[in-house]
């Protein structure tokens, strides 16, 4: 057998392992965590903020026939989420059981602008630069400014104030 066998504990400043290497064993790392891909860093971890980061072109899967992937794709400057098998849920299991789609203005200063509002035992709500446009309600719905439609068929008892225009 060609190679070095280590039993007990040894301590090195820098170690380069070219080749199949196999951890026993909870392994430790001091500092940043780096993993290379085909052209170069992909995914490292941070120790300076605890956190894992998958730069550009690098992707997460999850289940056996990668079934759910994300990543950022920066050729067209889009986050993706994509399902490939069933259907895509997004769970709030906290007491207000409120789901909340933003757009981030500012990541750094947590500037938020609401799109969609989805609200347990409540209604739906979206938003147009961050102004409610649209509501549903336990009896209906209510747009919030004008409405602009090609055709309008109403049924059912029709209630207007104000001036009517039928051309």
């Amino acid at each position: 057998d060609d190679g070095i066998e280590i039993t007990g504990h040894t301590e090195t400043d820098t170690l380069n392992v070219s080749g199949l290497s196999t951890f026993v064993g909870v392994s430790n790392f001091k500092d940043d965590v780096k993993f290379r891909g085909s052209d170069g860093v992909k995914i490292k971890f941070d120790h300076e903020d605890d956190s894992f980061k998958f730069l550009d072109g690098s992707k997460l899967f999850f289940g056996n026939n990668t079934d759910l992937e994300i990543f950022h794709d920066a050729t067209n400057s889009n986050s993706i989420i994509q399902s490939d098998t069933g259907d895509l849920q997004i769970n709030s299991g906290n007491s207000a059981g409120k789901v909340e789609i933003n757009v981030n203005n500012n990541v750094a200063g947590d500037t938020r602008e609401a799109s969609a509002r989805f609200i347990k035992d409540g209604g739906v709500e979206l938003y147009h630069n961050n102004i409610l446009k649209f509501e549903t309600l336990g009896v209906g719905i209510t747009v919030f400014g004008n409405t602009e439609t090609q055709t309008l068929n109403v049924t059912g008892i029709s209630t207007f104030a104000g001036a009517i225009d039928a051309n």
